[in-house]
């Protein structure tokens, strides 16, 4: 799965980018997103979020809200990454993780999806703060084998609040 983080501030309390906090409607974006996965019984068994506090926020709100959590990884290589680096993230995943999130930044978000999906391409939505995103890969594939196109965008989930 992958995440978009939810609505920030415009600034951060330094003034950079990284420090921008969630806004009060992107905490209920990113607690919707957990009720929504918690619902349909879709429990990420590994969460890593970029180390922007807007992405970190959005993954512990998330993982407050599904109520089991593992642990959430704050990784640097996730900030402001390009979806050629996102793919490289995820095809470096542990083999012992099935259920991946990954929470990040655009535009690499909709880079990786449209790396991955080529149903994302014909779709040709927007992906709005707190957008959550579902893609199937072949059964037998490991981390390693995932590349370009061998994904198949299964749901596309935009937020309820936060309009940006």
């Amino acid at each position: 799965m992958i995440l978009r983080h939810a609505s920030p501030e415009k600034s951060g309390p330094d003034g950079t980018d990284a420090t921008r906090p969630l806004t009060p409607a992107g905490e209920e974006e990113a607690m919707m997103q957990g009720n929504f996965l918690k619902e349909s019984g879709l429990i990420p068994d590994y969460i890593a979020a970029s180390t922007a506090v807007r992405a970190v926020r959005t993954a512990e709100v998330l993982a407050l809200s599904i109520g089991h959590a593992p642990e959430i990884f704050a990784k640097q290589a996730l900030y402001n990454a390009p979806g050629d680096a996102l793919l490289a993230f995820v095809q470096a995943l542990p083999e012992s993780v099935s259920t991946p999130l990954v929470v990040a930044h655009m535009p690499g978000v909709a880079e990786l999806l449209l790396l991955l999906t080529p149903e994302f391409a014909e779709m040709g939505m927007d992906v709005r703060p707190c957008t959550l995103a579902s893609v199937t890969l072949e059964p037998s594939a490991t981390w390693k084998a995932v590349t370009p196109g061998s994904g198949a965008l299964e749901w596309l989930l935009p937020p309820l609040l936060g309009r940006e």
